[in-house]
């Protein structure tokens, strides 16, 4: 079956909330404990939102090939709450495992086709990180479509979770 690239609907919950779990599992943070009823209330919310047309300042894409495989969460902010310029991100992209490498990348193009619908002056910042193992051939591919590296992200991590044991 083809795949889909859809704004989530809300019968699209519990395949959402799976693959947040299963992106959850192979993540840095897989010993902390993820809350399931609040992933649930941000997708509501988020599911919500994208039906405000115009006003919607975030949107649930999935893609669908008769099951949810894939997912993107974005959002769009004002950039620095004095320019006319908004930012738009993903807080939360990620493709089953094993699943279609290009619906990752048709979810993030149809956010951008769904942001600069709304709006006139927006920059992509768009987070790779450790789920996704971002390699120097994922940057080319992204250069390739259009995005340039924005400086550098380092984080410091206080954490009281502890160590799930294998």
């Amino acid at each position: 079956m083809r795949t889909i690239i859809r704004i989530a609907k809300f019968r699209d919950i519990p395949a959402i909330k799976a693959l947040a779990e299963e992106a959850h599992g192979r993540s840095p943070y897989a010993d902390c404990p993820m809350d399931a009823e609040k992933l649930a209330l941000v997708a509501r919310q988020a599911i919500s939102s994208s039906f405000a047309g115009q006003a919607a300042n975030s949107v649930i894409l999935v893609a669908d090939d008769g099951e949810v495989h894939g997912v993107f969460v974005g959002a769009v902010m004002s950039l620095y709450e004095c320019l006319d310029v908004v930012w738009a991100t993903n807080s939360f992209w990620y493709v089953r495992k094993g699943g279609n490498a290009r619906s990752a990348f048709r979810l993030l193009d149809a956010f951008h086709e769904w942001t600069i619908r709304r709006y006139d002056h927006v920059v992509f910042r768009v987070g790779l990180n450790a789920t996704l193992n971002p390699t120097e051939g994922l940057e080319r591919l992204m250069r390739h479509r259009g995005f340039t590296r924005s400086g550098v992200i380092v984080e410091k991590e206080y954490r009281k979770c502890q160590q799930v044991d294998s």
